[in-house]
C-alpha cells in the first residue's frame, strides 16, 4: 500500500473499481484543496462568484462525502452518489456547473461497475456536455471550454481499454492547456493577466484523478502565478462595478419543470445555473431583488439551503485582498439562526431562511426557558436571535444570559423586520460577518399592522372604538377608522418621505390572499416604483402585517 502521513492514499488496486474510483476522487479533492487559495486569488470581479477555489472545494467535498457514504464497490454507484452529494452540496456558478460535470461523469460510467477506457472517455464527453447544457448562455474561455477540451481529447483517444492512467494524463495535458488559452478567449481575463479560475479548477481535479491511477504521490503544495501589478490595476478600473446579490437554493418537489424554471430565471436574472431533476433542483443566479427569486421558488416546493452573498460587499473584500498577502484560509465557524413566529406561514418562511423557530408573538410571548432551549437546538455554538417584537427583547436576552452558547440577540422589532434581518442572513458565515448587514436590514424596515380595537380607548391621541380598524406604524397606532381601507390610507399618509423598493404584504388567519392583493392600489398609488408581493403570515388578531423595505 502507498500510504504515508503526507500523501494518505492507497495505490490503485488495479481493479479499477468503485473503491478505487473514491479513492481518486479523494485524491482530487486534497490536490484541489492544496490549491484552492491560488485558484480564489484568480477569480474576477465582474463576475464576483464568492471565491471560486472554495465553492469548488466545498462542492466536491460534499461529492465525495456521499460517494464515501454509499460504500459500494461498483464505480457506477459511486459516481452516481458524488453526484448527489454535489448538486445538494454546489455552492456559487462554478460549484453548480462543477456538480453537472459530476453528473455527466456519472452518465457516462452508468453501466460500468468497473471502469474501462471506453467507458471513462465518454464520462469525460458528457461531463463536457452536462456542464454546457447547465448554463443558459455558455461562454467560451471557462470551465466550460476546459471540459470541452478534455472530452473530446478523451474521445479521440486509442490507448488499450486498461490504461487509465494514460487517457488521464491525455485529458489532464488538454485541460490544462485549455486553460493555459483561456484569456485568448475571454478578454477580461486577458485585462487581469490571469487564466479562469474555475477552469484551472477543473484542471486541478482531472490533474488529481490522473495522479491516482499513475501511482503518484500528491505533491507538497501548489504555486500561485498571478501577476499582482496587472490585477492590482484592473482591481481598482473594476472596484466600483455593482453586482447585486448571489442567490442560491435548492428546490426539492413532485414534477418539477426544470426547463420552466430554468427559462424563468434566465430571464429573470443574470449568471442564472438551473440544475437537476423533477424531484430536486439546484439554483444559482445573480440578482437585485433575491426576494422576488425565492417568492417565485417557494409555491413550487420545498426551498432549502438559501444562501444570499452581496458580491458588491465581496468585490470590496476582494479589492482590499489585493492589497495585502491573502492569509491562510480558515474559515470561521458559522452562527446559527433563532427567530419567534406567529403563525404558520411566518414560521414556515424563518424555516426556509435556515432558523430555529420558536413559536410565539404579539399574543403569545415565549419564555425565557423556551428561547434558550431553541438556542441549545440550534445546531452551532454561536447564535443570533430575532425576537420580532419588542415586548419579546427582554425574554430574548434573558435566554443569552442562562446559554452556554455566545449569543447575540438583535432589536427586530416585528415580523417584517426579522425577515428582512433572515433575508440577509448567510448560514454559512460567522456571526460578525452577518451582524452588520442584518441589524442594517431591520433599521431600514418599516412594520404596519392592521388589527381591530377589542375595547375603547385613546393612544398616542388617537381615538379607537370597539371593533374599529387600527393601523399600527412600527408598533405605535397611528389611525382607527371603520372602514380598513380609510384606516390604513390614514396611516400610509403619516409616513412622510419614504421611498421603498420592497412592499410586502402578509394576511392573517382572519383575512384572504383575494383581500392582500386588493391592497396593491393603496401602495403603488404611493410607491408607484415599489415591488409589491403578498404571501400567508397565518398570525392571529392582525388582517395585514406589512413590511416596508
Amino acid at each position: 500500500m502507498r500510504m504515508d502521513s503526507q500523501n494518505p492514499f492507497p495505490a490503485p488496486s488495479g481493479k479499477n473499481d468503485g473503491r478505487d474510483l473514491l479513492a481518486a476522487l479523494e485524491m482530487a479533492l486534497s490536490w484541489l484543496q492544496a490549491n484552492m487559495t491560488p485558484i480564489n486569488r484568480l477569480n474576477v470581479f465582474p463576475v464576483p462568484d464568492g471565491d471560486t477555489g472554495t465553492n469548488m472545494f466545498l462542492t466536491m467535498q460534499a461529492g465525495v462525502e456521499s460517494a464515501r457514504e454509499s460504500g459500494s464497490d461498483s464505480a457506477a454507484a459511486v459516481a452516481r452518489a458524488a453526484y448527489e452529494g454535489a448538486l445538494v452540496g454546489a455552492r456559487g456558478n462554478s460549484g453548480v456547473i462543477l456538480s453537472q460535470i459530476v453528473r455527466g461523469i456519472s452518465v457516462g460510467l452508468a453501466s460500468s461497475d468497473v471502469i474501462g477506457n471506453r467507458a471513462l472517455a465518454q464520462a469525460f464527453n458528457e461531463a463536457a456536455l452536462a456542464g454546457y447544457d447547465a448554463v443558459a448562455e455558455p461562454v467560451e474561455g471557462t470551465m466550460l471550454t476546459v471540459a470541452r477540451r478534455a472530452g473530446e481529447t478523451a474521445l479521440a483517444s486509442n490507448l488499450p481499454e486498461s490504461d487509465l492512467a494514460g487517457l488521464l494524463d491525455e485529458v489532464s495535458r488538454a485541460a490544462r492547456q485549455a486553460v493555459i488559452e483561456t484569456p485568448q478567449q475571454l478578454a477580461v481575463l486577458a485585462e487581469a493577466n490571469v487564466v479562469d479560475a474555475g477552469g484551472e479548477g477543473v484542471a486541478v481535479i482531472y490533474e488529481g484523478l490522473r495522479m491516482f491511477f499513475a501511482g503518484e504521490e500528491l505533491p507538497e503544495g501548489a504555486t500561485d502565478e498571478r501577476d499582482e501589478e496587472a490585477f492590482a490595476r484592473f482591481a481598482a478600473e473594476h472596484a466600483g462595478d455593482e453586482h447585486g446579490f448571489c442567490t442560491q437554493f435548492l428546490v426539492d418537489g413532485h414534477d418539477l419543470d426544470l426547463e420552466e424554471m430554468r427559462l424563468w430565471m434566465t430571464a429573470n436574472t443574470d449568471s442564472a445555473v438551473v440544475v437537476g431533476d423533477p424531484s430536486r433542483i439546484r439554483v444559482h443566479v445573480h440578482t437585485d431583488m433575491p426576494g422576488q427569486i425565492l417568492n417565485y421558488a417557494v409555491p413550487l416546493g420545498t426551498v432549502s439551503r438559501i444562501s444570499i452573498e452581496n458580491m458588491d460587499l465581496q468585490q470590496a473584500d476582494q479589492f482590499a485582498a489585493v492589497q495585502a498577502p491573502e492569509p491562510d484560509l480558515v474559515p470561521p465557524p458559522p452562527a446559527g439562526l433563532v427567530a419567534v413566529a406567529a403563525g404558520e406561514g411566518f414560521a414556515r418562511l424563518f424555516a426556509d431562511f435556515g432558523a430555529t423557530v420558536v413559536k410565539g408573538g404579539q399574543t403569545m410571548n415565549p419564555s425565557v426557558a423556551e428561547i434558550a432551549s431553541a438556542i441549545a437546538d440550534a445546531p452551532t455554538d454561536e447564535v443570533m436571535v430575532l425576537p420580532n417584537n419588542k415586548n419579546i427583547i427582554l425574554a430574548a436576552e434573558g435566554a443569552a444570559e442562562v446559554s452556554e452558547k455566545k449569543v447575540h440577540v438583535l432589536a427586530s422589532k416585528s415580523v417584517p423586520q426579522g425577515l428582512a434581518a433572515a433575508l440577509a442572513y448567510v448560514p454559512t458565515l460567522a456571526a460578525d460577518r452577518n451582524l452588520a448587514a442584518m441589524d442594517g436590514a431591520i433599521r431600514q424596515t418599516t412594520s404596519i399592522e392592521v388589527t381591530r380595537a377589542v375595547r375603547d380607548a385613546r393612544v398616542n391621541e388617537v381615538e379607537v372604538g370597539e371593533g374599529q380598524y387600527m393601523v399600527l406604524v412600527d408598533g405605535d397606532v397611528v389611525a382607527a377608522h371603520d372602514d380598513r381601507g380609510q384606516a390604513l390610507a390614514v396611516g400610509l399618509a403619516g409616513l412622510g418621505d419614504l421611498d421603498p423598493e420592497f412592499v410586502s404584504v402578509y394576511w392573517g388567519a382572519d383575512a384572504t390572499e383575494s383581500e392582500a392583493a386588493a391592497l396593491e392600489d393603496d401602495f403603488l398609488g404611493k410607491w408607484p416604483e415599489a415591488e409589491f408581493e403578498t404571501l400567508a403570515g397565518g398570525q392571529d388578531h392582525y388582517d395585514f402585517v406589512i413590511g416596508i423595505e
